[in-house]
């Protein structure tokens, strides 16, 4: 929550994310399937992917403690992390992360509410410290990129910054092609720069399929639509 002391300091934000091991959490939370993120789009968004950003996190405790003093906060601090208890994944990325944390005196508590909970004093509310959650989009670069301006509906990160509410206004009615990647490319920059977020993983989600069945789809979010599948005589 970039409006909530002490993560209104960009100096706090980036500490947190050089404090955080993105590979050894992927390690715990998935078996190591999927990708480590240090962007706000992922890899799967293809050329508007920016890879420069790819190491820009790498885990420094002895970095990450030299911000926190020089933000004042020399013996950590305390916060919160509000997460969706129905989902599991979530939970158990925010054990591990309250875990990381400790190395530089984040202490962290962990708060589970229930998902309508969450959407009303999270999403809606913005009432938090930190929380854990999974961002989905209708897989265009303008609806990744559209809930960090500052006055967008699902911006609850509270993120707010003038170059980059400027860029992405500028990059819309663009029509060639590499100045919109280049565009979208500097706006993940952007956030990196401002520490808007802890950009996590970008995890493989494996489904096993029997061969009895058919009509079975991958849906885009944790829930399994299986309104099409049928038995296969």
């Amino acid at each position: 929550n970039n409006s909530r002391a002490p993560y209104d300091d960009v100096r706090v934000r980036m500490a947190v994310n050089l404090a955080v091991d993105r590979q050894g959490l992927l390690d715990l939370t998935n078996e190591g399937y999927g990708t480590t993120l240090s962007s706000g789009m992922s890899p799967a968004m293809g050329v508007y992917h920016n890879p420069d950003l790819n190491d820009r996190f790498k885990q420094d405790l002895d970095t990450a403690q030299k911000l926190l003093s020089e933000a004042g906060y020399a013996d950590g601090f305390d916060t919160t992390i509000t997460v969706p208890s129905n989902y599991g994944y979530h939970v158990n990325t925010a054990v591990v992360l309250a875990d990381q944390l400790k190395a530089v005196g984040i202490r962290a508590t962990i708060v589970q509410v229930d998902w309508g909970t969450w959407l009303e004093v999270v999403y809606k509310g913005r009432d938090y410290d930190t929380t854990v959650i999974a961002l989905t989009s209708e897989f265009t670069p303008k609806d990744v990129m559209s809930r960090y301006v500052s006055d967008a509906g699902g911006n609850f990160l509270n993120y707010a910054s003038d170059e980059y509410d400027a860029l992405f206004a500028q990059i819309q009615p663009l029509t060639d092609p590499q100045a919109r990647i280049d565009g979208y490319k500097r706006l993940q920059t952007i956030l990196a720069d401002d520490a808007a977020s802890v950009f996590l993983q970008d995890p493989v989600t494996m489904v096993a399929v029997s061969k009895q069945i058919g009509g079975y789809e991958t849906y885009k979010i944790y829930a399994q639509d299986l309104a099409g599948v049928y038995r296969l005589d």
